[in-house]
């Protein structure tokens, strides 16, 4: 940032008092960069115009998953990861962008706070249609693993898919929405679930 010029300083200035409703100066991105001292608020807000998680504005790298859902006293930002178009566990490499928002914003949407067992998903996979699409995002809790009904993320025969289940006393059906893909029942066993979904980014409750 140190290199960059009047003009982009001013733009930055601009935008993050725009996006929070604070006055903010070219001066005081200067003087951020220089100190590297970002006000946390302020941090928060440029990633959010960058498009870039913390994280990767200070060091450059991002975590392994599950990547933790960061916070500061108004905002919280939770990474959003890729899901496998084959059904492919969850990796570094499929960290692919962040949701950045007002905590009681999410608390209103949501009905809970956020906490580091929620994470965003991206799907991939037609499976679930119409119920939700690819390039849909899923909220997932993590905290609630015991087998019930419900839609959930869940890991079997090494695969790693969002499904529909229904427990029986000794399998589970696994469940797609899509009428192109039959329903498959496996032993209780072999499954595990992921977590539950809570939430569809575009509004609708799970």
């Amino acid at each position: 940032m140190r290199e960059q010029g009047f003009e982009q300083y001013t733009s930055l200035a601009s935008a993050v008092s725009q996006e929070l409703g604070d006055e903010i100066i070219s001066q005081n991105i200067h003087n951020w960069c220089n100190r590297d001292n970002v006000p946390v608020n302020y941090l928060f807000a440029l990633c959010k115009i960058l498009k870039c998680s913390p994280e990767w504005m200070s060091t450059g790298r991002v975590k392994f998953f599950q990547s933790p859902v960061q916070f500061s006293p108004k905002k919280c930002i939770m990474p959003i990861h890729k899901q496998g178009v084959n059904g492919e566990k969850i990796s570094k490499g499929m960290l692919t962008d962040a949701l950045i928002t007002d905590r009681e914003w999410f608390r209103e949407a949501i009905g809970s706070e956020p906490s580091n067992s929620m994470m965003l998903i991206s799907i991939s996979q037609d499976t679930m249609m119409p119920t939700f699409c690819p390039g849909d995002i899923v909220l997932v809790d993590t905290d609630f693993t015991a087998a019930r009904d419900g839609l959930a993320y869940v890991e079997y025969d090494g695969l790693v898919e969002a499904k529909r289940i229904s427990i029986g006393s000794d399998t589970v059906m696994l469940i797609a929405d899509n009428p192109r893909y039959p329903a498959k029942q496996i032993a209780k066993a072999e499954l595990k679930i992921i977590g539950y979904l809570m939430h569809m980014f575009q509004g609708r409750r799970m």
